[in-house]
C-alpha cells in the first residue's frame, strides 16, 4: 500500500515551529530551555510588558491584606518589577517577535503610523497586558490597523 504525504509548505513550517515555540512558555509560566532571550529588544518597552501585569498582580496580592488603592495608579504604587517578573517580560518579548517577524521597535513604529498616541513604555504595558489576558489593548487606540496586526501569545502570570 502506498502512503501518500502532504508537502509541508513553508507556512506550515512556521506555524508548527511557533507552536513549539508557544508550547514551551506556556510550561508553567517559565521555561528551562530559554535563559536568556534571543532577541535584543528596545529597553522602554521591554521595561513597559510586566510593568502593569506585575503591578497588578501586587495590588491583588495587597488588597487580600486588607490595603486599598482605589483612585491610585497602581503602576506607580507598587514596587520595582522584581527580576522574576522581568524574565517573564523577556519571554513575552521573545514570542511576539518570533511571531510576528518582526522586532518590538518595528511593531511600535507601525502602531505610530496609524495615531497611537502613547510612549514605548506604554506599549510595553498594552502589548504585556493583552498578553497576560486584562484586556487592555494596543488596538484600542489607533487608526486603520486590525487587532491582529500584531500576534501575541496567551500567558499567564504568576508566581
Amino acid at each position: 500500500m502506498k502512503r501518500f504525504t502532504r508537502k509541508r509548505s513553508e507556512a506550515d513550517k512556521v506555524k508548527a515551529k511557533l507552536d513549539h515555540h508557544f508550547a514551551r512558555l506556556q510550561v508553567s509560566g517559565t521555561t528551562t530551555h530559554h535563559r536568556k532571550p534571543r532577541h535584543s529588544h528596545d529597553a522602554e518597552i521591554l521595561e513597559g510588558i510586566p510593568r502593569g501585569v506585575y503591578a497588578d498582580w501586587w495590588a491583588q496580592e495587597q488588597e487580600e491584606k486588607g490595603k486599598s488603592f482605589s483612585g491610585q495608579d497602581i503602576t506607580r504604587a507598587a514596587p520595582r518589577t522584581p527580576g522574576w517578573a522581568k524574565k517573564w517580560g523577556h519571554e513575552v518579548a521573545d514570542a511576539i517577535v518570533t511571531a510576528n517577524h518582526s522586532s518590538l521597535e518595528d511593531l511600535y513604529a507601525k502602531v505610530k503610523a496609524h495615531g497611537y498616541p502613547y510612549d514605548r513604555e506604554h506599549f510595553g504595558y498594552h502589548l504585556g497586558m493583552e498578553t497576560a489576558g486584562h484586556g487592555v489593548s494596543w488596538s484600542d487606540d489607533t487608526k486603520g490597523l486590525a487587532h491582529d496586526a500584531i500576534k501575541l501569545p496567551d500567558r499567564e502570570f504568576y508566581r
